[in-house]
């Protein structure tokens, strides 16, 4: 009991920051963020598809956002239009004001794939 305790403890632990994925249903993509653990200025970098949303600049093809601090528990959603085979990363900082923990946290896709 003990051992599966402390694995249990262990994998808590590991679990990344963020948690981005995303999400296709013909041309329409959902990009989902959640945190894990507290995170600081996170971005979202998406490429071959636009979105309207306010927090995102678009350039070509592609679309950045600026998404803020999410706590953990809570998760952030960006939707938009596919222009090609959609890919994704979001970026964040686990401690505030340490640029030496900002990682980038590549998007998992499920569903129906990009």
């Amino acid at each position: 009991m003990r051992r599966l305790w402390l694995l249990a403890l262990l994998l808590v632990g590991c679990a990344p920051t963020l948690a981005p994925t995303l999400e296709r249903a013909g041309s329409e993509v959902t990009i989902t963020v959640a945190a894990n653990a507290p995170a600081y200025n996170v971005t979202l970098s998406v490429l071959d598809a636009v979105t309207n949303d306010e927090r995102c600049g678009v350039i070509g093809s592609d679309f950045g956002c600026v998404l803020g601090d999410i706590a953990p528990g809570e998760s952030v959603t960006v939707t938009g239009e596919a222009r090609g085979k959609v890919s994704c990363v979001a970026f964040g900082l686990s401690q505030a004001g340490r640029i030496d923990s900002y990682r980038p946290y590549a998007c998992r896709v499920i569903g129906g794939g990009s």
